[in-house]
């Protein structure tokens, strides 16, 4: 058997010559179990003198993924050909397998900024046992982190012109290729973008994730009705409901992360999402909601704080996880705003199971 790593000059030549800020480059087609930790050893060679010298491979983040090690180099060397037929060299010596390919950055584009606050149906959902902060964030050692990246990025890629990545480093990808590059999802902490497609796109679709146990995802198709979109944010709750505290369906601007929420997102909320979602209160996800929503996904200690739930309907859809969905999903989505009224009586139906300032610093 011969061993031999690769390297994919053409990957990058399709895409962007600019490299900006950073590569991400990944080994390919490599199941050793031991590679990443083989690529940190051998990936950091030549910064510290020589001809590579400051520049960063981020050795820290090389982390497994479905198709093999992954690791971003920043900034992009000049010399990056040279880099990474050194590296192909060095990592074949080590008896390893595989093609070194690498993505891009993209630039940011304003293309985000010229939409209306109102142009993105999102769900968002939490997931208690996801505590990156507490081990590697690359760590996909367990059933969230194998298989959420993974339905996310077939789903993100999906009828999309332009599929948008939110994690922490900036790279651009074709939509075909974000399962290949999902595992860089909680790298960093930070607002960034992966996305491949040209400007001014009609079928968008974007994911991002955090380090605090968050996953969402957006659409703006101007080729589907409102409740195409709506139902195809919906396909969320199919990541692992069981593992799920909490998740709803609402309209966003820019990331479903209720941490980014800002000027620009229509409404108030009752609470801070800071303060809801903040470390010290992410136990209270799985009793507590940000607001009332035109769909959520509850626990029943959620459902036992609810005040009068006789106008929604409840859907059992695993072990003690319910769909709680208003009938008239139009008079919520359609517009910028649910109607005032509308929303008022929805928060007076969920009652106690809305956060407010009281009710975190009674149960926290």
């Amino acid at each position: 058997m011969v061993v031999t790593v690769r390297v994919d000059l053409g990957k990058l030549k399709r895409q962007r010559s600019e490299f900006g800020d950073g590569v991400l480059v990944l080994l390919a087609d490599c199941r050793d179990p031991l590679a990443a930790e083989i690529v940190g050893e051998v990936a950091d060679f030549g910064f510290a003198s020589g001809e590579f010298k400051d520049l960063s491979p981020m050795k820290a983040g090389v982390a497994p993924s479905p198709a093999g090690p992954v690791f971003v180099l920043e900034p992009a060397p000049p010399q990056l050909w040279a880099w990474l037929e050194e590296l192909a060299r060095r990592l074949e010596a080590r008896g390893l397998a595989g093609t070194l390919t690498a993505a891009t950055p993209a630039k940011y584009e304003p293309w985000f900024d010229s939409r209306p606050p109102d142009a993105w149906i999102g769900a968002a959902a939490f997931y208690p046992g996801w505590h990156f902060h507490e081990t590697p964030r690359w760590a996909w050692d367990d059933q969230v982190g194998r298989d959420v990246p993974r339905q996310a990025a077939q789903w993100c890629s999906q009828d999309a012109e332009r599929a948008f990545f939110h994690a922490g480093v900036l790279c651009q990808v074709e939509p075909a290729d974000l399962p290949s590059v999902i595992s860089v999802a909680t790298k960093h902490v930070g607002l960034t973008q992966a996305y491949g497609g040209g400007p001014e796109p009609k079928r968008v679709r974007s994911i991002n994730f955090n380090e605090r146990g968050f996953a969402g995802c957006l659409i703006n198709n101007d080729t589907l009705s409102l409740t195409e979109q709506v139902e195809a944010v919906r396909g969320l709750f199919g990541w692992h409901p069981e593992l799920m505290s909490h998740a709803f369906v609402r309209r966003f601007y820019l990331s479903a992360d209720p941490q980014f929420i800002g000027s620009k997102e229509f409404g108030t909320f009752p609470v801070s999402p800071a303060k809801w979602s903040s470390p010290r209160n992410t136990h209270l996800i799985d009793r507590l909601v940000l607001d009332a929503h035109a769909i959520q996904l509850l626990t029943t200690s959620h459902l036992e704080r609810a005040h009068n739930l006789d106008a929604w309907t409840i859907t059992p859809i695993a072990a003690d996880r319910y769909l709680v969905t208003t009938p008239d999903l139009d008079a919520w989505l359609t517009g910028r705003t649910p109607d005032p009224e509308l929303l008022a009586q929805a928060r007076h139906d969920f009652g106690k199971m809305i956060a407010t300032p009281e009710l975190l610093a009674e149960l926290k």
